[in-house]
């Protein structure tokens, strides 16, 4: 019985057919676990933006705290710049009252000399000159002025310094006053409150200048940032919001914005890794699920595949049993489905053939009882090899030996000459139009 390969038998597609059948539910799950990452992104996005904003609103709310005591100041030493020394005295008593974080005030001459100081002694500002410093050049010319990070000439503090022009009545410049602030104290604005493990907060100016940071400060404090692609996009765009390798090359969910008060760029970055977290464990709670559904599918189909070409299988070899001849042999395949309609449909062939074989076999029987009681002779021609076939009574009425084989010529000439050529038409006829035919 020859044997179907299994990716080629019934057990095989039935299998293939089930396991297709569990495709859209696990490219359902696949699109969920998408889709939930996807909504996590987009939240982790949102609150980085949230509160780069809200950073953003701190530092402007700084700001403009220093401009309106910045404004104050201006107005109360400008009564009398000649008290050097009463000026002094206003300035320390000012800074007393002020956080930690405000380094020193001052108040400079149109030339850049350093007047008055609320830290330094005349002493150690005689030979001070902040005509090369850019925020004394703007508050020059515009009248109020942010400068750049720099370290302070006294301190050598990283500082952030202020400035505003005091005009006369006929609005000459008459001083500049400033005011510096420790970059620490842009530190304390950006604390990492109901942020995730990992973010970091960057306070940047508009040259690229790292102002503050929440992690590692000491490191990051006065570097330059503005080669970054990230930073240039903040600066054209204002505001954005990416997944983004950030300038310490994490890659962060980030979000960029500017302060209203000042240039500057806050960024706000939390780890994707972080962010993403809780989509790992749907990822992996989706391919469990996957995993048991195409489980419970194969168990399944192997299941069906068994029900229904066990019989198959069975039916087959029921077949090549028939095929062999025994006619006895029935199907002992028990089913309601079609398969088992089949069955009993084959044993009813079965049936058939082994009733119709009895018959011949008492037919041939009978006829062999009535050719033997008349004692006839009978002959079988075949016609391929030519070869007569002949009983023992037939052998005995023509005198042909039992052994030898007969063939139609011998035979012809065993016939009397004189009906040998009507015989050799007869059987020609009858051979022509396949009929019978009787010959005395």
């Amino acid at each position: 019985m020859q044997v179907v390969p299994f990716h080629r038998s019934t057990h095989a597609r039935l299998i293939l057919l089930v396991l297709v059948a569990t495709v859209p539910f696990i490219a359902l799950n696949l699109h969920l676990a998408k889709e939930e990452r996807s909504h996590y992104r987009r939240a982790a996005l949102d609150h980085s933006l949230a509160f780069a904003r809200l950073v953003s609103s701190r530092v402007d709310d700084h700001i403009s705290n220093m401009e309106s005591l910045l404004h104050a100041i201006a107005a109360i030493v400008s009564h009398d710049l000649s008290a050097v020394a009463a000026n002094d005295a206003k300035l320390t008593q000012i800074q007393s009252g002020l956080p930690s974080y405000f380094h020193s005030i001052s108040v400079l001459t149109p030339e850049g000399r350093m007047l008055n100081s609320s830290t330094a002694s005349p002493e150690e500002r005689k030979d001070i000159r902040v005509t090369d410093r850019k925020y004394f050049k703007e508050a020059v010319a515009l009248g109020l002025a942010i400068g750049e990070p720099v370290v302070s000439r006294t301190s050598e503090n990283w500082v952030l310094i202020l400035a505003r022009s005091i005009l006369g009545p006929d609005g000459s410049l008459r001083a500049v006053v400033s005011m510096s602030t420790r970059l620490t104290s842009f530190q304390q604005l950006l604390v990492p409150e109901r942020l995730p493990a990992g973010s970091v907060m960057t306070l940047v100016n508009e040259q690229g200048i790292v102002l503050a940071r929440s992690s590692e400060p000491e490191k990051w404090v006065g570097r330059n940032l503005s080669a970054s692609p990230n930073f240039q996009q903040a600066v054209v765009e204002r505001e954005f919001s990416a997944e983004t390798v950030a300038f310490d090359g994490i890659t962060r969910l980030s979000s960029y914005t500017t302060a209203r008060r000042a240039p500057w760029i806050i960024y706000v970055g939390i780890p994707t890794e972080t962010a993403l977290a809780p989509t790992r464990a749907a990822m992996w709670r989706f391919a469990g699920l996957a995993a048991l559904t195409s489980i419970l599918a194969l168990a399944l189909a192997w299941w069906l595949s068994k029900m229904t070409a066990g019989p198959l299988r069975q039916l087959r070899r029921d077949v090549a049993e028939l095929a062999l001849g025994n006619l006895s042999h029935r199907s002992t395949v028990k089913s309601s489905s079609e398969v088992g309609l089949l069955a009993n449909e084959f044993n009813r062939m079965a049936g058939e053939l082994q009733s119709e074989r009895t018959r011949l076999q008492i037919s041939e029987e009978r006829l062999r009882l009535a050719v033997t009681g008349a004692r006839l002779g009978t002959w079988h021609w075949n016609l391929g090899t030519g070869e007569l076939i002949w009983s023992e009574r037939c052998r005995e009425i023509f005198g042909v030996p039992a052994n030898p084989p007969v063939s139609y010529d011998q035979f012809l000439a065993l016939v009397h000459p004189e009906d040998r050529e009507r015989l050799k038409q007869v059987v020609a006829d009858a051979l022509r139009d396949k009929t019978d035919f009787e010959f005395e």
